[in-house]
């Protein structure tokens, strides 16, 4: 009998504890939530004004992915920087932004949008998205449940629950930090930062087949780059779209065929820098001019990133759609009146 009563007691106790530790967890939790929430709040909310070259003058935000950002070149070799020095060399007063994430697909894109054009408060969105929406799968379930094209059922309800409320929790997203900083070894995600310093990860599996599912990802990032286009103008901003410029061996032709398609649908500027660039090197015949081509190129056929006087054809590119969509006005030359004290005016 002292034995069995022993071991009740034993049990209530164990289980008196753990009650304990799971309130004492929740209580923790909750507090952190609260504190993560209210640094948030003091974030966004005092956080400085960004950094303009040119305070006042209209704001010129380029948004996409490595080739945005300007992988493995110098910064001031990307095309957004580029792009700058042609406003610049002009007397054109223009503050552009290279806010490319390497690896960053379209869906990715459209959940930061909103928060940078609040925090940028643009007048043109150059938007080069879609390379990278066969292999970072990141995001793409928030794009189908905003959109509603998830098959109705307990599935998507709980989806819905999940991405909704977990979504929400600043203590989630610590979590997820956490993991993807320590749980690199075990699961294949690549960190990135962009050139503001922050941080982001996705995942990291290059080469898989999922361009099988043309049908799929080619609605989706359809989807993501309407969205895109939409958000920006809601913001009172110009969207304009460009594509990329396709190799032998990585023509972007799903991805281009999009590009163009959504551009045409939403009327948007389509800088188009595959016709423009890929001619200079990549004959009508199919053979290619290597000497241009690896002048203007990273590396070889399968290369599809540019290097510096290849991105200075997509800034002049771009500029030229700025202008000749009345996008931004040149500075008007008012000429100047002579000297009345000079020799030779007229008194």
């Amino acid at each position: 009998m002292t034995d069995n009563k022993s071991k009740e007691e034993g049990k209530k106790r164990r289980g008196a504890f753990i009650l304990k530790a799971a309130f004492s967890a929740l209580i923790f939790l909750v507090f952190l939530e609260v504190v993560l929430q209210a640094a948030h709040f003091a974030v966004v909310t005092f956080r400085p004004p960004p950094s303009l070259k040119h305070p006042g003058a209209p704001v010129i935000l380029c948004v996409g992915d490595s080739h945005t950002y300007g992988v493995l070149v110098p910064i001031e070799d990307s095309y957004p920087s580029q792009l700058q020095a042609l406003f610049d060399q002009r007397g054109i007063p223009a503050n552009v932004i290279n806010d490319g994430i390497p690896g960053q697909n379209s869906s990715m894109l459209r959940q930061r949008l909103p928060e940078i054009l609040e925090y940028y408060n643009p007048s043109i969105v150059i938007i080069l998205s879609s390379a990278n929406n066969d292999w970072n799968k990141n995001d793409i379930i928030l794009s189908d449940l905003e959109d509603g094209v998830l098959e109705p059922g307990l599935r998507t309800l709980c989806l819905r629950v999940v991405y909704g409320f977990l979504g929400s929790l600043r203590t989630a997203r610590l979590a997820a930090y956490t993991w993807n900083v320590l749980g690199r070894s075990h699961l294949p995600m690549e960190q990135v930062e962009d050139h503001q310093g922050r941080v982001y990860f996705h995942n990291a599996r290059f080469g898989t087949d999922d361009w099988d599912s043309r049908r799929v990802i080619s609605d989706r990032s359809q989807r993501d780059l309407t969205r895109n286009i939409d958000l920006a103008r809601k913001h009172g901003a110009a969207a304009v779209l460009m594509n990329y410029v396709g190799q032998p061996a990585a023509p972007f032709t799903l991805g281009n065929d999009i590009i163009s398609s959504v551009a045409q649908v939403r009327s948007a500027p389509l800088v188009d820098n595959d016709a423009k660039i890929r001619s200079l090197f990549w004959k009508e015949d199919g053979t290619v001019d290597l000497e241009e081509r690896n002048r203007l190129f990273l590396g070889g056929p399968e290369e599809t990133h540019l290097q510096g006087p290849g991105y200075a054809l997509v800034a002049k590119n771009v500029f030229s759609a700025i202008m000749e969509n009345g996008l931004l006005e040149a500075p008007v030359e008012v000429p100047s009146r002579p000297d009345p004290s000079s020799p030779g005016s007229n008194k």
